[in-house]
């Protein structure tokens, strides 16, 4: 079947229930908190990482991967999150302030697929995108959020 863009859905943006679990999920990072991110993620979760060929199968898989940059001693530091849509989908742009520095640097983007209240997949892009959403490479903790939101 040949799609023409005439055939498209309007654009439509993330639902209240996507915008809840976004919610959810930027506090959860924000925090640092595993036990609250797991909660979050569907048992088969996949998470993606182009244009890399990482793939991380279900929600232990990606648990395993976030836990070393999250807690223990090897931890990256204070993260600060802030709220995107990214192709109509909720999506979250990750910095990180490690220890010693006065400003928090980009990691990366997270866009997020809900599933009846649960994450079905994160699709995680790098940090070099930012600009394209008017969002700053770093960001000085005393601007106050709004300012970096443009809320």
């Amino acid at each position: 079947m040949i799609w023409r863009r005439a055939d498209w859905a309007a654009a439509t943006r993330p639902s209240r229930d996507e915008l809840d679990l976004l919610e959810r999920y930027v506090t959860a990072s924000r925090n640092a908190d595993l036990t609250a991110l797991a909660a979050l993620l569907r048992e088969d979760v996949l998470q993606a990482m182009p244009p890399a060929a990482l793939v991380y199968d279900g929600r232990a898989a990606v648990l395993d991967m976030w836990r070393p940059v999250l807690e223990g001693e090897e931890r990256w530091g204070e993260w600060h999150c802030v709220p995107l849509a990214v192709n109509r989908q909720p999506a979250v742009a990750n910095y990180v302030r490690r220890p010693g520095e006065t400003s928090y640097t980009a990691v990366n983007i997270d866009v997020l697929c809900a599933e009846d209240g649960l994450i079905t997949e994160i699709t995680t892009f790098g940090p070099e995108l930012l600009p394209l959403f008017g969002l700053p490479l770093s960001v000085d903790p005393a601007i106050p959020e709004r300012a970096v939101t443009g809320s």
